[in-house]
């Protein structure tokens, strides 16, 4: 079929609130035997793209498929009392993020998001990583039970996401509001008294802001924020614009929380499910293919929307100029026709690292280092100090629209 509005009636829709939450792969696999392109109603009638050698050749097409418009503009995609209750940095025709520009704005900008990821930043904060993993732990470990989302990977990567961008630890939780307050906004189905609330917080958040601003393009430190905001002159890398700054501090944010917690916990989950595991991830090297398998076993981010910029085929289906695909990354590392047996955890399979959990291309994820290195300490960590560790009931996933994470996982020792 090369029709773009072939009848899928005998196909359901992707829903990662209820029938998918749990377990999606199943009906993903459907989907790239059957319908490897299929439209949705996810991100207003987007087409579901699930096969892997599909998503790579979109991501390094972007002349073809554009990242703008790749997430809903606050000030188009809202109710209107919504809109008039938002601030003005919130209001711009196009979110300045990185994630939905294209070249040469997102050259510019790349350039700089990359010299703030940079790996010596992320080995300086190495050490202080594991320090906090194992006084986590110490809170913990006498009671011989705990939820692992809310006693280490959240609180873990709470800490190391803020002080990597910056925020003021007075100001960790604060932040935390703020960033998910945006992703409230940019969500489709928030309830409409949630999104008039996150729009009441990103005023705090834009009062708060003026003066971080002000003071990291006066007074750069070694965080990330400041190189958003002051650039590295000596290095030929320009600073970001004001709306740039403050879309991508916020969004930056909601893109290494909550991907990085979700992997940690998709990591200790596999690591619980299969026990051999659990003892290998003791050892530095072999707890990298450990992390490397879970994040293409359960992607933490379903995926991002790319825009056709010309009439093209994908997948065998014709789609016009102007046709939104979502590229679903978690379908893609499922992909049997490039992971031999992708159901299951293979340590030593050799394409291991081109699953696109951290996307490819010109947007690959910048921050892919820091999360790998907080994934590796959290499961290392956590097989050291807990030998014994075992699960104790079924663990929850989030329903959740952008991102796929455990909301619980409880364990015993």
């Amino acid at each position: 079929m090369t029709d773009a509005q072939q009848s899928v009636s005998e196909y359901a829709d992707f829903d990662p609130f209820s029938a998918h939450r749990d377990d999606p792969y199943p009906y993903f696999a459907q989907l790239r035997d059957e319908r490897p392109v299929m439209p949705s109603a996810m991100m207003g009638g987007a087409y579901l793209v699930t096969r892997y050698e599909d998503v790579l050749r979109v991501v390094h097409d972007p002349g073809t498929f554009s990242s703008v418009g790749s997430l809903p503009v606050p000030a188009a995609s809202n109710p209107p009392e919504v809109i008039r209750a938002l601030p003005g940095f919130a209001l711009v025709e196009t979110i300045a993020s990185g994630v939905e520009v294209d070249a040469p704005r997102h050259t510019r900008m790349r350039t700089n998001f990359l010299r703030a990821h940079r790996g010596p930043r992320v080995s300086a904060l190495a050490p202080r990583i594991e320090q906090q993993a194992h006084a986590l732990l110490d809170e913990v470990a006498a009671d011989g039970r705990a939820d692992l989302a809310a006693a280490y990977a959240d609180p873990l990567t709470l800490w190391a996401t803020n002080t990597l961008l910056g925020v003021p630890e007075a100001d960790h939780r604060r932040f935390e509001g703020w960033a998910h307050a945006m992703a409230a906004i940019l969500t489709p189905t928030a309830p409409l008294d949630r999104k008039l609330e996150a729009a009441r917080q990103l005023h705090e958040y834009q009062d708060w802001a003026a003066d971080w601003v002000r003071d990291r393009r006066e007074s750069p430190r070694d965080d990330v924020f400041s190189t958003y905001a002051a650039g590295d002159p000596g290095a030929g890398v320009a600073p970001l614009q004001d709306d740039e700054l403050l879309y991508s501090a916020l969004l930056h944010w909601v893109a290494g929380f909550d991907t990085t917690r979700n992997g940690i916990l998709s990591t200790l989950f596999l690591m619980l499910r299969e026990p051999a595991l659990w003892e290998r991830a003791t050892d530095a090297r072999q707890v990298e293919d450990i992390v490397e398998e879970a994040l293409r076993m359960d992607a933490p981010h379903r995926g991002l929307l790319r825009v056709t910029t010309r009439d093209v085929t994908v997948g065998g289906v014709d789609l016009p100029a102007g046709t939104p695909l979502l590229l679903m990354f978690g379908s893609a590392n499922r992909d049997e026709r490039f992971f031999p047996d992708p159901d299951i955890c293979v340590l030593d399979r050799p394409n291991a690292r081109q699953h696109l959990s951290f996307g490819a291309g010109d947007h690959r994820c910048p921050g892919a280092t820091m999360a790998r290195y907080e994934l590796r300490t959290a499961a290392r960590v956590a097989a050291t100090r807990l030998p014994t560790a075992r699960l104790d009931g079924e663990p929850r996933w989030r329903a959740d629209y952008f991102f796929r994470g455990l909301e619980l996982l409880n364990v015993t020792w």
